[in-house]
């Protein structure tokens, strides 16, 4: 019979996704950099099996068959069949399962696979020295708590009694660094433990037990990194906590400590070509929903995207890649990203590339997109990211006639029916699109431009949906710029819309 050995078959472990890279990225120190290590492997699932009890009651009240040799001398083709269940003895089948038996035992509850306790640890006496030496010093620091641990993970740490020291040592680590600094012989051997166990995180994911230890260290090098920005942490920490807050069980809490965690990619050379696994996981972040769904996670996002190019490219591009099959919600919490990241670029006088790499882009792909549905969630991210009227700040509505001037003007009498449509829309809902900075004269005439494209569209276009759309958009400009704009000019485009537009039966 199957035995459950892999891990993350102990009932009540969540699922995490394999993470895309095997190594750890290099950091920007080099007596820093870490040698790669084991990734993170997907966790298999066993299929429940027929308990001892069932298959008694099946033996039973099963009738009795022929045995082998009898099978053979009826069968027409001399072939040896197996034994049926009545020739097999339950108590032999039950010594042989104890003789077999590794500490992994069946449930008669539920017909399934459980686990009454892990096994025994292969280096459990090991792990009992540890835990003795943890349980005799109130400040175990200094008494060689190092060397301990590293004896325990050479074992492997696997089992019951490794997992429990382990863990025990990480949140004794975790409790040292949030506590003033001791001497130099007991924060040398904090130091040593801790990165002796970041130095396995990686490779305790393959461990038969739960997360919890993973978990224990995993915070043990968040407070060392809180204390101290202690480069070592961060390559390994970092991406743990992505794994996690990636999966499809991540909570807020999840989101929240990548977003504490932040600061940790600052040592962390996301050029290397070590560090495209991380890259890979920061860009997903972008399209995932337990990210968008909370203002932390959304800042973390943003963080990204304005971040290194490599991996804000590959988060621009991972939710262009996922825009399709988003709501209007989503794509409005995607927009909300960008725009967080361009008023933190724009505090820093820096927004060129991000308007031209990405907002233009995204601006580009609504007016072309031959997809009516990715157009539409394409406005509703613009919508959230770029777009603003009248009463824009200063330096959005410059954003926005940089991101339109290349495209609009060109493209609103475009032979393309849907792409006037779409540049009507685009028109009406940031009208005016004018350099704010730009003088009276400049922004008038302008003006005047936009409002002679509206009022031509309204009665000369041959396409139905490009006249209701100028429509709209001149509503909308009369509506949010009447004081501003040329009496002559508004009057007449007015007149236009009562008079004629309202009469359109097409």
């Amino acid at each position: 019979r199957v035995v459950a050995h892999a891990a993350g078959r102990i009932r009540g472990h969540r699922h995490v996704p394999a993470a895309p890279s095997n190594t750890l990225p290099a950091v920007t120190n080099p007596k820093t950099a870490a040698s790669p290590r084991g990734g993170f492997n997907s966790v298999s699932v066993v299929k429940p099996r027929t308990s001892r009890s069932r298959r008694a009651e099946a033996m039973d009240g099963a009738t009795e068959e022929p045995t082998a040799m009898t099978d053979a001398a009826e069968a027409p083709d001399g072939a040896i069949r197996r034994p049926g269940p009545a020739t097999i003895d339950p108590a032999e089948a039950e010594a042989e399962n104890e003789e077999h038996s590794d500490g992994y035992v069946e449930s008669d509850d539920d017909g399934g696979s459980s686990i009454e306790e892990e096994p025994d640890s292969p280096n459990a006496e090991a792990a009992a020295d540890l835990q003795r030496l943890l349980d005799a010093h109130e400040a175990p620091f200094g008494h060689g708590v190092s060397t301990h641990v590293e004896t325990v993970l050479a074992g492997g740490a696997r089992g019951r009694q490794a997992a429990q020291a382990l863990k025990r040592a990480a949140q004794c680590c975790r409790e040292a660094f949030t506590k003033p600094k001791m001497g130099k012989k007991a924060e040398d051997d904090l130091s040593a433990t801790a990165e002796a166990l970041l130095d396995a995180l990686l490779d305790l994911w393959q461990a038969e037990h739960d997360d919890a230890l993973r978990d224990s260290i995993a915070r043990c090098g968040e407070a060392w990194w809180a204390r101290e920005q202690a480069p070592f942490a961060a390559p390994r920490v970092l991406p743990y906590l992505l794994v996690r807050a990636l999966s499809d069980g991540a909570t807020s809490e999840d989101v929240a400590r990548c977003a504490t965690s932040a600061s940790m990619l600052a040592p962390v050379d996301l050029d290397d070509a070590s560090a495209a696994g991380l890259r890979g996981l920061l860009a997903s972040t972008a399209s995932s929903p337990a990210f968008l769904r909370s203002a932390r996670g959304k800042d973390f996002v943003a963080g990204v995207l304005r971040g290194n190019t490599l991996a804000s490219s590959a988060a621009h591009q991972s939710v262009k890649k996922a825009l399709p099959s988003w709501t209007q919600a989503r794509a409005r919490a995607a927009g909300d990203c960008y725009k967080r990241a361009f008023d933190s670029l724009a505090k820093e006088g820096d927004t060129e590339s991000f308007e031209e790499d990405y907002l233009q882009d995204l601006a580009r792909a609504f007016l072309f997109s031959k997809s009516k549905k990715l157009a539409s969630q394409l406005k509703s991210l613009l919508d959230s990211a770029l777009h603003c009227s009248v009463t824009g700040t200063k330096v959005k509505r410059a954003c926005v006639e940089r991101v339109y001037a290349p495209l609009l003007w060109r493209h609103i009498t475009a032979p393309n029916n849907e792409c006037r449509r779409r540049a009507f829309e685009v028109l009406g809902t940031c009208f005016p699109i004018a350099d704010p900075d730009a003088s009276k004269d400049v922004s008038t005439s302008a003006i005047e431009r936009q409002l002679t494209l509206l009022k031509n569209a309204l009665t000369e276009d041959p396409d139905p949906s490009c006249r209701a759309a100028a429509c709209h958009a001149s509503g909308r400009a009369l509506a949010t710029c009447w004081p501003k704009l040329a009496k002559g000019p508004a009057t007449h485009m007015l007149r236009t819309l009562g008079a004629t537009c309202c009469r359109d039966s097409t």
